[in-house]
């Protein structure tokens, strides 16, 4: 079992109901998808002079994800479970942002996001430090694909290094997170901070091989999935 830091969050060990869990990644889903929605709408009622009220859309879509991830973190990283509902949590994140970006308003979502919600952000608790993760707006408001490619690759190395995870489940998780676009974390990279210019892992973060051997040996296998 994966060695956790002095302080970190210490839980009973939990058994999930799958379909309670995919239940409650459901309702995430939907609270991140009315945000894209609502600016939908916004900008086809006041395209022109709208676009205060769909800055502060942009920013609840934002703020919307802290619960989501880490809700993927608590179960799917830290408990170990769940790896299919984790992964199709990613997915509909992913896939609200790209559906934000598509949003035809007079200003950019990622300069809405940067600009107008610079101030805004929220901490990430991660099973494997002791120190929380402060997720802004104005880091990560014109590249949240980066920050979901982080989860989904401490979701991936968890469940890579475990026995008894269906390959098939986790061949199609890996090609998700690889159609997820990361552009800085890159899902079979180093479990690190891009902000933080690291070039070392944490001690304790879920360990990268057995992915990265999986990534390579199954290549073909997961590159022919459908996302």
């Amino acid at each position: 079992m994966m060695a956790k830091s002095t302080g970190a969050r210490k839980k009973q060990k939990a058994k999930y109901d799958e379909q309670n869990v995919e239940n409650e990644m459901r309702m995430y889903g939907m609270a991140v998808q009315g945000c894209v929605d609502k600016l939908t709408r916004q900008v086809y009622e006041d395209w022109h002079n709208g676009w205060e009220k769909q800055a502060v859309t942009t920013g609840e879509w934002f703020m919307a994800l802290r619960l989501p991830l880490q809700k993927v973190l608590d179960i799917g990283v830290e408990e170990k479970s769940c790896l299919k509902q984790c992964n199709e949590l990613l997915k509909i994140l992913s896939t609200s942002w790209k559906d934000l970006n598509e949003v035809e308003s007079r200003v950019e979502v990622k300069t809405m996001l940067c600009d107008s919600n610079d101030d805004k952000s929220f901490e990430l608790d991660l099973p494997w430090s002791e120190t929380p993760k402060d997720i802004s707006a104005f880091s990560y408001g014109n590249r949240a694909e980066d920050l979901f490619a982080y989860i989904w690759n401490a979701l991936l190395r968890t469940h890579a290094s475990l026995e008894g995870t269906d390959e098939g489940v986790l061949l199609q998780c890996i090609k998700d997170a690889s159609d997820n676009d990361g552009k800085v974390v890159k899902f079979d990279g180093l479990l690190c901070d891009p902000d933080e210019d690291e070039d070392e892992e944490p001690d304790d973060a879920p360990d990268g091989k057995a992915l990265a051997r999986i990534i390579k040996e199954k290549e073909s296998e997961w590159k022919a999935l459908w996302s």
